[in-house]
């Protein structure tokens, strides 16, 4: 890594240490010594989010602090739990920077310093009061709140999770709009750049996240079958094997004739080789999630759509695909294991309904 952030040396002990760039001091800043090369990057990880935000350093998580169950303060407790389902895979890296940001943020300044056992309802009713003016935070701050507590209950550090509020389940963000296929196709048709029209094709076609969408390399694409293969996706990290959820998942989507012959004509202009990305920049490079919404959002605002997301996409395919399908044909395309995630796209209506009725037999 670069002075701008920091680096993992190994220790002639046979440790690893962890250093951070102090730009004010003109050196390295230890963060602690490791036991493996893991830890150290997750440590040096954690204290380039907390740069990131401008918080304060809290104590690192790694090291042993022998104090009373349930007396543990709250910080610790709760970056060494999110770091160890993170280094068992149980959530992603963009999961754990997120998860991350919404504690040093909006959990720590509050319940930091407060021992686990110490936190009561109360607290957390009154927190939660006190965000009533960014309610977004709040409903991903309260979740991860919510979700450590009970790994606190689970482990018999506290008696009761304290995350007792009852309006949380309410507390969201106004409702989205509702985006159809004929907004999608808007889009299709104003899009001038051959590459981003496939694109938008792949994602309206097969309803796959955005990073597995950009994961593609034409050894992946099989246009004779109609057939393409989602194994990694690419995040703002770099790319990761598996999808989305499972670090060994895969799955092979169903094309529609459309996004055969859109990948066909880009195909035929490239002349790539199997190994090359379906999408690229100019320099040839694989093309970021960043540049895509650049693209995007000028689009978006060409075609009066201001408010649609990239991911709507997504939405819209599941939603008509769901039109046509069983809950498991459903999970099984949008990549779900959980029915609850692949219900939201199987949308009812009375019209739906009669056409259903009409065809049964009593």
């Amino acid at each position: 890594m670069t002075k701008d952030t920091g680096s993992v040396r190994k220790l002639p002990s046979g440790k690893y240490q962890a250093r951070r760039w102090d730009a004010a001091r003109g050196t390295y800043v230890s963060l602690g010594t490791f036991s493996t090369p893991e830890e150290a990057h997750r440590e040096l990880m954690r204290a380039d989010i907390i740069a990131e935000a401008g918080y304060v350093p809290v104590s690192s998580v790694t090291r042993d602090h022998s104090v009373a169950a349930g007396r543990e303060p709250f910080d610790r407790y709760a970056e060494r739990t999110l770091s160890t389902r993170y280094s068992s895979g149980a959530i992603q890296r963009s999961t754990f920077h997120k998860y991350n940001k919404l504690l040093q943020g909006y959990l720590i300044p509050t319940f930091g310093k407060m021992a686990i056992a110490d936190i009561r309802i109360a607290d957390v009713e009154r927190w939660w009061a006190a965000m009533d003016n960014n309610k977004n935070q709040r409903r991903g701050a309260y979740m991860v709140m919510s979700r450590l507590m009970k790994k606190a209950l689970k482990d018999g550090l506290t008696k009761k999770n304290p995350c007792q509020v009852e309006a949380s389940s309410r507390d969201h963000s106004n409702k989205r709009p509702t985006f159809t296929l004929e907004d999608v196709k808007l889009l299709l048709l104003l899009e001038p750049d051959l590459q981003m029209r496939t694109l938008l094709w792949v994602l309206l076609g097969t309803g796959m996240r955005v990073g597995e969408a950009l994961a593609l390399d034409w050894q992946d694409v099989d246009l004779n079958e109609g057939l393409i293969l989602v194994n990694k996706h690419f995040s703002e990290f770099g790319m990761t094997e598996g999808t989305k959820g499972k670090k060994d998942g895969k799955r092979h989507l169903a094309v529609p004739q459309e996004v055969v012959d859109a990948l066909l004509i880009l195909r035929r202009e490239r002349k790539p080789s199997a190994e090359e990305p379906v999408s690229k920049t100019n320099s040839g490079n694989r093309m970021g999630y960043y540049g895509l919404l650049k693209t995007f959002t000028a689009l978006r605002s060409q075609a009066g759509l201001a408010d649609l997301h990239i991911h709507d996409i997504r939405h819209v395919h599941l939603t008509l695909f769901g039109q046509h399908a069983t809950l498991a044909d459903l999970m099984a395309r949008a990549g779900h294991d959980d029915y609850r995630s692949a219900m939201r796209y199987q949308h009812s209506d009375a019209e739906r309904q009669k056409k259903i009725v009409n065809q049964m037999t009593f």
